[in-house]
């Protein structure tokens, strides 16, 4: 479609941040542009990518043809050539060549984290760019899951591969996080403290470590895409119309959002996923706050834990906890609850709804 907006990666490179994250809808070149700046850094100083993965079986989906946009470029056409398998992609300049006389040279490695333990014996060479696609996950995806404690695991696969010493590298790795507007509440914004729906464009995070890229398209490229693309008139209804066409988040309605009133006071903690969630109730409104603000000096017998697990010093357990809960889905149902951010919302969503609440 003419006059699409691309992302600006030549500008988002200078930034040089840390991590990059882009959030953005399909065809605007997230993956496109990180790949042939790929291209350009192997031309320019031989430096390697890799592409992380969750699972192996995603390495396999990947791997399949992984340059092959990228090779019909204009700037890329007629200079290079490429392979690639599950372990890595690999490039040549012997253009002209027969095929068993080229010289293949590495471009990229394929790392699965569910495999990572094994993955850490392989040798990386000159990595300086890294990236995870896909970094939100569909709320209700029956079949992908986080992993557990994943942003860490990335951070030791970015550690191991790109062996950062002051003695061994000219300049530091970069890690892009590459997703859709799927889910506002996911380790990633988690780690970074985005608990609320970003401003468009360009914005820094984490005291400048990490810069976020959130895409808002045109009205010319919704209306194209809603009214003129198959895939965009079959989701016409649907909540995710607006994720793929809109670049919006599905949980991103702020109607639940409030804070709490200065007359309100503390009644429990709950302890639930590694987080105390705070419930507080207004007596004047008859309003109930939740948020993670316990007060200092709360005694263990105000602070329950859910199970087992959630048990640590400051904590008691109680069997008609799970019960007493229950109760908190009928207050949300007559709109009586209202939660500091959203992603307080949606834990605390998601404790009911495994407690059973429906």
């Amino acid at each position: 479609m003419a006059g699409i907006e691309y992302i600006p990666w030549e500008k988002i490179f200078t930034y040089d941040a840390d991590v990059t994250c882009i959030v953005d809808i399909r065809g605007r070149g997230k993956t496109y542009g990180l790949r042939k700046q790929f291209v350009k850094d192997w031309d320019k100083r031989k430096e390697t990518f890799v592409e992380v993965c969750r699972t192996v079986s995603e390495i396999r989906a990947v791997a399949r043809d992984y340059m092959g946009k990228v090779a019909t470029d204009p700037d890329i056409d007629g200079r290079f050539l490429f392979k690639s398998s599950t372990s890595g992609v690999w490039i040549t300049t012997d253009v002209e060549e027969d095929k068993k006389k080229k010289r293949w040279e590495r471009l990229g490695y394929f790392v699965a984290m569910t495999q990572w333990q094994r993955g850490k014996r392989e040798t990386f060479v000159n990595v300086r760019r890294l990236v995870l696609d896909e970094f939100i996950l569909e709320k209700k995806d029956r079949y992908h899951r986080y992993l557990t404690d994943e942003f860490g695991t990335l951070s030791n696969i970015v550690n191991s591969c790109a062996r950062e010493t002051a003695q061994n590298r000219k300049h530091k790795p970069n890690v892009y996080l590459l997703g859709n507007a799927l889910d506002l509440v996911n380790p990633y914004f988690a780690r970074y403290n985005i608990n609320e729906k970003p401003k468009y464009g360009l914005s820094w995070h984490d005291s400048k470590n990490m810069l976020l890229y959130y895409g808002n398209p045109s009205k010319e490229d919704i209306k194209y895409t809603q009214e003129q693309t198959v895939a965009g008139r079959m989701m016409a209804g649907n909540k995710m119309q607006a994720v793929n066409t809109e670049n919006v988040f599905v949980n991103e309605s702020d109607h639940f959002i409030a804070p709490k009133t200065r007359q309100a006071f503390f009644r429990i903690g709950i302890r639930y996923n590694d987080e105390t969630y705070a419930v507080w109730f207004d007596p004047i409104d008859w309003w109930y706050y939740i948020n993670k603000q316990v007060p200092k000096n709360t005694p263990k017998t105000k602070i329950y834990a859910l199970n087992l697990r959630e048990m640590r010093a400051d904590t008691t357990g109680s069997k008609k906890l799970r019960d007493y809960l229950k109760d908190y889905a009928e207050l949300i149902y007559a709109d009586a609850v209202r939660f500091d951010t959203i992603a307080t919302q949606e834990g605390f969503f998601e404790m009911l709804e495994m407690l059973g609440a429906k």
